[in-house]
């Protein structure tokens, strides 16, 4: 009897549950970022060179043209002839923002974006605090999902400040990222293309590590139990560097037992 009384005091304080212990490992962190495939060189925008209107359009989106080719006309009152809007490079046409027939100006958006397609690089979208640790780091990039293999290549340059989010959750409340480039060899990828980009580090030596189940987080804060005689324990602890699977945690001294079934 005493041990069926004690198995529901245990399940009622929430004591019992698979544990583990807090272990010195070497880590190698890794996170999944939002990732889209962008021209190497830039995109070219082309604009209406004074106000007035599109008086033709040549060419449409996806279309490939090369430097000199007409992309359109822009006439307007007082013209004696119309401006012809010439292709600046070679490449292929992203977006042809406007109709024959439709009023234009200088500070309007862009008639014409084009950029080569056989020169792209894959923007990456990184968190300030992993940016800082990033360059140089592998990459490996991946669909969507995750469901299949692109390419693999390395962060080459990160971004100098701070700007707001493009991929993923946008608007009043997304948060600030920092871009990073990673090049794209023959890649095939499409221009506009959003992927995921694995970024991996170097394996780095920690002094405590815990699985990512043993972590309980509420109210912003990240807490282990620890099993008592009766009760278990609450102990506060800061998060570190992360594979995924694993979690490197400071507060709590290697060797300490701690349960592997948090819950909220």
């Amino acid at each position: 009897m005493r041990s069926v009384a004690l198995a529901c005091l245990m399940a009622i304080v929430g004591c019992g549950g698979p544990s583990t212990t807090v272990t010195p490992a070497e880590l190698s962190e890794r996170w999944v970022a939002p990732a889209i495939v962008v021209a190497a060189n830039g995109v070219a925008h082309v604009r209406a060179p004074f106000i007035g209107w599109l008086s033709s359009r040549e060419v449409a989106e996806a279309a490939e043209v090369e430097r000199g080719d007409t992309l359109g006309e822009v006439d307007g009152e007082d013209r004696l002839m119309p401006d012809v809007l010439l292709a600046p490079i070679d490449g292929v046409v992203l977006a042809a923002n406007a109709s024959a027939g439709d009023d234009v100006g200088p500070w309007d958006r862009a008639l014409f974006e084009i950029a080569d397609p056989t020169h792209v690089e894959l923007r990456l979208e990184l968190e300030d605090a992993a940016a800082m640790r990033a360059e140089g780091a592998h990459v490996r990039v991946v669909t969507q999902g995750g469901q299949a293999s692109i390419a693999e290549t390395t962060i080459e340059r990160i971004a100098g400040r701070m700007e707001a989010r493009q991929l993923g959750a946008t608007g009043e409340g997304a948060s600030r990222i920092r871009a990073a480039w990673a090049p794209l060899p023959a890649s095939g990828e499409p221009i506009g293309r959003e992927l995921e980009a694995i970024v991996e580090l170097a394996p780095v030596h920690v002094d405590a590590c815990v699985p990512q189940t043993a972590i309980l987080v509420r109210d912003g804060h990240a807490w282990v139990r620890v099993p008592g005689l009766v009760f278990d324990r609450e102990l506060e602890v800061q998060l570190g560097r992360s594979d995924g699977v694993r979690v490197e945690i400071t507060g709590v001294a290697p060797g300490t037992v701690v349960r592997t079934n948090a819950t909220p």
